[in-house]
């Protein structure tokens, strides 16, 4: 089964500066499973506060969708560590699919935030219109990489330990 969560999350419209760390260029928007994202507390139900990371997430879409959403915000959808390609998972016509995303669990993208170093095990230059990763068996192929390349054991960076995030998300409500 699949694991699924949505949270609220700030819009991430990337500039000169983040194309330059990132290696990721010519990209209106940037969606991911990341904090520049800036996640974005909600007042939940019954009042709870919620800090929607992996953690915290709702996995009831009503909590979300008691507020109106801001003009620079966005309601993500991610499974985590997906089974299966995107085209199998049904959710609200509202959402869009936006592309897989590799995270470790500091929710650091090694896609969208770490500087394009690794390239050896993740093809930057094919990365969609959000900086994600379209296809799933290649986002597959490049945590397996990742670990192999970049792991501890012989580069020694921890973010190569990813997740595979599937991200889904919604401008309206």
């Amino acid at each position: 089964m699949d694991n699924k969560i949505y949270y609220k999350a700030k819009r991430f419209f990337p500039d000169k500066t983040y194309e330059d760390f990132s290696g990721i260029t010519a990209r209106e928007e940037i969606v991911t499973f990341d904090s520049l994202c800036e996640v974005v507390n909600v007042e939940g139900i019954n009042g709870t506060e919620y800090l929607c990371d992996w953690n915290y997430g709702v996995s009831d879409l009503k909590v979300l969708l008691s507020k109106p959403l801001k003009h620079d915000e966005q309601i993500i959808a991610c499974f985590r560590n997906p089974t299966k390609n995107h085209e199998f998972h049904k959710l609200d016509v509202r959402f869009e699919f936006c592309g897989y995303d590799l995270s470790d669990n500091t929710m650091t993208s090694a896609i969208t935030n770490s500087g394009g170093g690794f390239d050896k095990a993740i093809p930057y230059n094919t990365l969609n219109q959000y900086g994600l990763i379209s296809n799933f068996n290649v986002a597959i192929t490049c945590r397996y990489l990742l670990e192999q390349l970049y792991g501890e054991i012989i580069v020694g960076d921890p973010h190569a330990y990813c997740d595979i995030f599937e991200i889904w998300r919604t401008l309206k409500l």
